[in-house]
């Protein structure tokens, strides 16, 4: 907003940020489909050391997602607000399209998120009556 205030040019944002995100997207969605499939004991191309990975990635595309999701929202308000021409409706479209893949990174990081839990109800799980001796 300063610089527009001030005469200059706004910055440009290339339509290829939104492309990158929804990238990232593809791949962390490929990736937990991986570890719901190791969850479930069918044939996979994960471990259990890469699923806390998955896991890992699931959280920071879920937090970085929001923080871009936020940024891309102010953007298209203040271009909105700046003017109406053609390099101003472009930008629009372009943060827009940016700010609907970071939405779509934050869900796709939700989901993942849930496929990474562990079943506690399998034969693994730890009862009450442990220790105890009848």
């Amino acid at each position: 907003m300063v610089v527009l205030r001030d005469g200059g040019d706004p910055p440009h944002f290339p339509t290829a940020c939104a492309f990158v995100l929804l990238v990232e997207l593809v791949l962390l969605l490929w990736c937990g489909r991986q570890v719901r499939r190791f969850t479930s004991r069918q044939s996979s191309l994960v471990s259990a050391v890469t699923a806390s990975r998955v896991a890992a990635f699931a959280l920071a595309a879920c937090y970085s997602g929001m923080l871009l999701l936020g940024l891309f929202a102010m953007l298209v308000m203040l271009y909105w607000t700046s003017g109406s021409t053609e390099f101003i409706r472009d930008q629009v479209l372009s943060v827009g399209l940016a700010a609907l893949a970071s939405l779509g990174l934050v869900i796709g990081g939700l989901v993942v998120e849930r496929w990474c839990r562990l079943d506690d109800s399998g034969e693994d799980a730890v009862s009450g009556s442990v220790g105890t001796t009848a």
